[in-house]
């Protein structure tokens, strides 16, 4: 199995899930591997753009973990647009946060966990596409 820390599980392939058991059985969580990334991210929620900064970390056919100076909550749905760097086109999705990792200091962004929700096809295809393209396996 691939390296392992507190927010990543990684496979052995870039497509093996690997499933990771939660305290309680009915909330269970499927993790795929992340490539590493850095690039801005603009976040709206019900229409209303959100002002501050918001910066993926790191990115996988299933989510997006952002690194942000505002506060999101659990459970919180978001429209997220922003554009691949090997891409031309923007890409719109909706998203939900999983997780918050609060700042250790004032000065450090907040880092949040966001899973796609109703991901369109075209877009799952280039999210994956992207990632499978870049990632040193």
């Amino acid at each position: 199995m691939g390296k392992m820390d507190k927010d990543t599980t990684l496979a052995e392939s870039p497509l093996e899930l690997k499933e990771i058991p939660a305290a309680n059985a009915t909330d269970r969580r499927i993790r795929a591997r992340r490539l590493e990334v850095a690039f801005p991210v603009s976040i709206t929620h019900k229409g209303n753009p959100i002002h501050g900064y918001a910066e993926a970390v790191n990115l996988s056919w299933s989510g997006i973990l952002l690194a942000i100076n505002f506060p999101l909550a659990v459970g919180d749905e978001f429209t997220l647009e922003f554009t691949l760097p090997t891409f031309q086109i923007p890409i719109q999705t909706q998203a939900r946060v999983i997780r918050t990792i609060p700042e250790s200091f004032h000065d450090q962004p907040t880092m949040v966990g966001l899973t796609f929700i109703n991901l369109e096809t075209n877009v799952s295809r280039m999210i994956t596409g992207f990632v499978l393209e870049h990632l040193q396996i």
